[in-house]
C-alpha cells in the first residue's frame, strides 16, 4: 500500500492579515487625525484604504466618498475648513507622488475647481523640481474624470447645463455617476426650481433617490429640506410620514 506523502503546511503570514475590526479602527484613526489636524502619513493611509478595499468594495467606496466630501471642493466656505481640507489636499498630492495613482484618483473630484486647489497644494508641499510633473499628472487625471462624467451623464440624456451645475455646485459631484437613468428621465417632470436641491446636494445620488421617492408619493411640489433629511432610507416610519403628508396635501399651501 502506497503511503500518501505529507503536504508541507505553508506558514500563515499574520503580519499581512487584517480583520474587519482592525481595518475599521485604522479607518477611524484617519478621521480622528483629520479632526485633530494631525498630519496623515500617505503610506499608512494607502495601506489602510487598500485593506478596506480588499475586505469590502462597498465599505471602501463609502470611505472614499466621505473623504471627498471632507475636501469641500465646491464650497464657497472652503477656507472655514482649512485644516482638514489642507490635510486631505496634501494627502492626495503625496499619494500621487508615491505612485498610488488609483487611490489619488479616487480622491480627486471632477469639479473644475480641483486644478486650482491641488496645484496650490503641490506648490506648498512638493519640492520645486517635482512640481511640474505632478501638476501634469493631476491635469491628466482631472481631464479624464471630467470626460467620463460628461460622457456618462450625456449617455443618460442629461443636458450640459445640468451637468455643469452639478460639477460646480454639488459637494461631491461624482456621486451623480451612480444615479439611475429612471431619475434623469423623471427630472423634467419636477416643478421648476426642484433641481436646485440636486445641485446643492452634499451627496447627489442620495438626494436624487429621495427626490424620486417624494415624486412617486405625489409630493414633489411640497419638497423641502426637512422632508429630504427625513428620507435617509425608506423605513416604515418614513413611509408613514409620507402617507401623512399625502393625506394632508389638500391643506398644504402651494
Amino acid at each position: 500500500m502506497t503511503e500518501t506523502p505529507e503536504i508541507p503546511q505553508q506558514p500563515i503570514e499574520l503580519s499581512h492579515y487584517r480583520d474587519t475590526n482592525t481595518v475599521d479602527q485604522e479607518v477611524d484613526n484617519i478621521f480622528i487625525n483629520l479632526n485633530e489636524n494631525s498630519e496623515l502619513d500617505p503610506k499608512e493611509v494607502a495601506d489602510t484604504l487598500n485593506n478596506a478595499k480588499d475586505l469590502s468594495m462597498n465599505s471602501f467606496n463609502g470611505i472614499i466618498t466621505s473623504l471627498r466630501l471632507l475636501r469641500h471642493v465646491n464650497s464657497p466656505e472652503r477656507n472655514n475648513f482649512s485644516a482638514t481640507t489642507d490635510a486631505l489636499d496634501r494627502l492626495t498630492v503625496l499619494l500621487l507622488q508615491d505612485d498610488q495613482i488609483d487611490l489619488a484618483k479616487s480622491l480627486i473630484s471632477s469639479s473644475p475647481h480641483e486644478l486650482t486647489i491641488l496645484t496650490r497644494s503641490i506648490e506648498k508641499n512638493i519640492p520645486v523640481q517635482e512640481q511640474q510633473n505632478l501638476t501634469a499628472k493631476i491635469a491628466e487625471i482631472h481631464n479624464e474624470k471630467q470626460t467620463i462624467f460628461r460622457e456618462t451623464l450625456s449617455a443618460q440624456g442629461v443636458d450640459t447645463e445640468t451637468q455643469t451645475s452639478i460639477l460646480t455646485r454639488a459637494g461631491d459631484p461624482d456621486t451623480a455617476l451612480e444615479i439611475s437613468e429612471v431619475f434623469w428621465q423623471t427630472l423634467p417632470s419636477f416643478p421648476h426650481g426642484i433641481e436646485n436641491y440636486l445641485y446643492e446636494a452634499t451627496d447627489v445620488k442620495k438626494t436624487a433617490k429621495r427626490l424620486l421617492t417624494i415624486y412617486r408619493h405625489g409630493l414633489i411640489a411640497y419638497v423641502d429640506d426637512t422632508m429630504l433629511s427625513r428620507l435617509e432610507t425608506i423605513t416604515s416610519e418614513q413611509q408613514a410620514y409620507l402617507t401623512t403628508l399625502k393625506e394632508a396635501e389638500t391643506v398644504i399651501p402651494p
